[in-house]
């Protein structure tokens, strides 16, 4: 099943069109769980420099030229074997980049993408703790493109031909004889030889397993290097800026690393940077990983297979953080929507619909859904959604920080949507119940596990709003990674914070499994509250009041690789098994009898070596799926790999206009109050960015952006490219 692409209807489209429809129901299947989580990373490193490598990093580089971070460094012997000193134009390039020495003495272009200022250099060193795509620059070379001042940048750049040189190359002295330098930093002592270098490349193969050992392999990655250039020295600054002075420490801890804890992470190092304040910034996970919910896996552990997504499969276009950190950080995107392919609609005993949207059959889908569901209801659900998303687009536009989810939706005009029911909502607009609970049910079903009958309106229509379908290929986890990346936070992995408590000064005590209490000025909990187990003291919190009860649907998800082309007709048409059923199956409880599973959707095709074809397929269940169904399903011994987790996807959505309390107590603010409101990896960073901006008006009087009111805000910025947070 090829990887489709989303063709949206033009916006000033005036009648419901088959690619419209299908757009709505197809892409539903792949914005499965859109979460809080994302991700698992890439290398992430915190600030005293140990790298942290995710357990199913993946490396893309299909393309010359590459974009990345570029800092500075104090030049000296570098691992090529030659010194160089501050006056000559050299670079550092990754440990992958640097290939054991073979791109020694070839010169680079780099180009500051904001400023398009370029300069040659020469590669002598190589860099470990910088990501694939990251350079270190000699203050020669950085400063023909920014101030040292500045620290860091966004570079463009790529090798030049080995037998290319500048009109006057800058003159080197070689050294006889390379030799490995040693650097002593504390206990740590390190001997640069190129055999040890850690390789990112090696590390993302083995993924989980080696995540522990690379902690243990890494651990001298800053303290000691090749050159002794990346560490800390006057000036520098390479993950979020110059401070004003070190005096007035600042100290913030996050738990929690999924879309919550790692945007707020990054919101608060562009902070540091904008505001000029010294906020330093550590992470908490009990997890070993980046990524909370959401994690990729890889079939049949084989690194020639491409990684699935359990969770988090796309974002849409109007998630517009995303959407500029897949722009900014240069992500390459897949694009969903197949035309050829069949989706259709279960209700545990028939299929109530199937939609094609390509070829001949095209027009009968058309005449099938005008003559069951009418005319209007599909268009006056396309308006509904449309009029949803061009209200929530207000929360990119400048602004203070809300003080509640309550007053968000009041802004929004929101309100009376989340006070009812999906089906009520949608019936009482006109739409016709059998559409609701036959295609907007399946949609719900399979985006949150609930029926129409349940979940909120808002949640209702979210779950529609899938045009302009993408993903980060790789794995969308490489946002959120590189977004911790980049803010610098220092990242505490499979650590389970045990207590939270406020003291008589207002610190925060914060107590971990097995280590020492850390003190806090605030704590960011980006994490659902009751899934932490946490012991929360603070004088004068009710917990029961900050925290009321948010039951989460508990959601089994099954990965299996078959040589079946499609599901078996056996289960689906007992009296007709050779009838041929769709790749993709939403469902609705519509039926006499529930479906087994809430969805079941084909994916990518793999070719094992010496093996025949197989599809991935990816089922949502609100049970455990066992061998003797996926026999029944796709046929004797037609299914290989299997792979099954569980977990408390999302919270259940019922009709509400009460929720937790952003801000619990003094110096602590809950991002996943968001969750109950709307539940998704963008809205998640959209409610960490309201937390931090909190957090900064407590403590500063002023935000993100550095703006102390709305006023202060320009009317040129006021427009709908501007994405608070990002263009300030």
């Amino acid at each position: 099943m090829s990887r489709p692409v989303v063709r949206c209807p033009s916006s000033d489209s005036h009648e419901p069109t088959t690619a419209t429809i299908l757009t709505m129901f197809k892409v539903a299947f792949l914005t499965t769980l859109m979460l809080l989580s994302a991700v698992i990373g890439a290398p992430v490193t915190d600030t005293a420099g140990v790298e942290v490598v995710g357990h199913n990093t993946t490396t893309i580089n299909k393309r010359v030229t590459h974009v990345g971070r570029a800092t500075w460094f104090h030049a000296g012997l570098g691992n090529c074997g030659y010194w160089d000193n501050d006056d000559t134009p050299i670079i550092a390039v990754s440990t992958a980049m640097y290939k054991q020495g073979g791109n020694c003495n070839q010169w680079v272009e780099v180009v500051n993408t904001a400023n398009g200022k370029k300069v040659y250099a020469k590669m002598r060193d190589s860099c470990p703790p910088c990501g694939y795509d990251e350079i270190d620059l000699s203050p020669k070379a950085f400063k023909a493109l920014a101030s040292l001042s500045q620290g860091v940048f966004t570079a463009s750049w790529h090798f030049m031909n080995r037998d290319w040189s500048p009109r006057s190359s800058p003159h080197t002295t070689p050294t006889p004889t390379p030799t490995p330098t040693t650097t002593t930093t504390g206990s740590c002592l390190y001997k640069f030889n190129k055999a040890l270098l850690p390789n990112p490349i090696q590390f993302s193969i083995n993924m989980r397993k080696t995540l522990k050992a690379v902690l243990a392999t890494s651990i001298c990655a800053y303290g000691a290097q090749a050159s002794s250039h990346h560490g800390p020295h006057p000036g520098q600054n390479p993950l979020t800026g110059q401070v004003t002075s070190n005096t007035n420490e600042f100290k913030v801890a996050i738990i929690g690393a999924g879309a919550a804890g790692s945007s707020a992470a990054f919101w608060l190092s562009r902070a540091k940077s904008r505001l000029g304040e010294n906020v330093t910034v550590t992470i908490y996970d009990k997890n070993d990983y980046i990524g909370g919910r959401s994690t990729t896996v890889r079939p049949y552990d084989d690194a020639t297979i491409p990684t699935v997504e359990l969770g988090a499969s796309i974002y849409v276009d109007a998630n517009k953080n995303i959407a500029r950190a897949v722009k900014e950080f240069n992500l390459p995107t897949v694009e969903y929507g197949d035309e050829s392919d069949e989706v259709g609609i279960w209700n545990g005993n028939e299929f109530v619909l199937t939609l094609n949207s390509g070829g001949w059959r095209s027009w009968w889908t058309t005449a099938k859904i005008f003559w069951r569901y009418g005319y209007s209801s599909p268009l006056k659900v396309r308006t509904l959604v449309k009029d949803m998303v061009n209200s929530y687009l207000n929360l990119y536009q400048p602004r203070v920080p809300y003080p509640s989810i309550t007053s968000i939706s009041s802004s929004l005009n929101f309100t009376h949507i989340t006070a009812v029911s999906t089906s009520k909502y949608l019936t009482d607009k006109g739409v016709s119940p059998l559409f609701v609970h036959e295609l907007v049910e399946a949609a719900t079903r399979v985006n949150y596990g609930q029926n129409v009958d349940d979940i909120h309106a808002l949640e209702g229509m979210v779950s529609m709003a899938a045009n302009g379908a993408h993903s980060v290929a790789g794995g969308n986890w490489r946002v959120f990674d590189r977004w911790v990346k980049e803010s610098g936070a220092k990242v505490h992995l499979g650590t389970t914070v045990q207590q939270l408590r406020q003291g008589a000064k207002g610190k925060w005590h914060l107590v971990v499994e097995g280590s020492d209490e850390e003190t806090y000025d605030a704590v960011v909990l980006a994490a659902p509250y009751k899934s932490t187990g946490i012991k929360l003291e603070a004088p004068g919190l009710d917990l029961g009041t900050a925290f009321p009860p948010v039951d989460y649907v508990r959601l089994h998800v099954t990965l299996i690789a078959t040589t079946a082309k499609h599901p078996q007709g056996s289960y689906f048409f007992p009296t007709a098994p050779e009838t041929a059923v769709p790749q993709a199956i939403l469902t609705t409880a519509s039926g006499p009898i529930e479906p087994e599973f809430n969805s079941l959707t084909y994916h990518e095709r793999i070719q094992r070596e010496g093996q025949p074809p197989e599809y991935i397929v990816k089922i949502f269940s609100k049970s455990w799926v066992t061998g003797e169904w996926l026999e029944k399903v796709f046929g004797t011994g037609n299914v290989g790999w299997i792979y099954r987790t569980q977990w408390d996807a999302y919270p259940q959505l019922p009709p509400t206009t009460t929720y937790p309390s952003v801000k619990p107590a003094a110096g602590l603010y809950y991002v996943n109050a968001f969750e109950p409101f709307i539940s998704t990896m963008e809205t998640e960073t959209i409610a960490s960015l309201n937390a931090v901006d909190l957090l900064l008006h407590d403590r500063y009087g002023r935000g993100v952006c550095g703006y102390k009111t709305e006023e202060d805000y320009s009317s040129d910025v006021k427009s709908a490219d501007f994405v608070y947070g990002w263009d300030c």
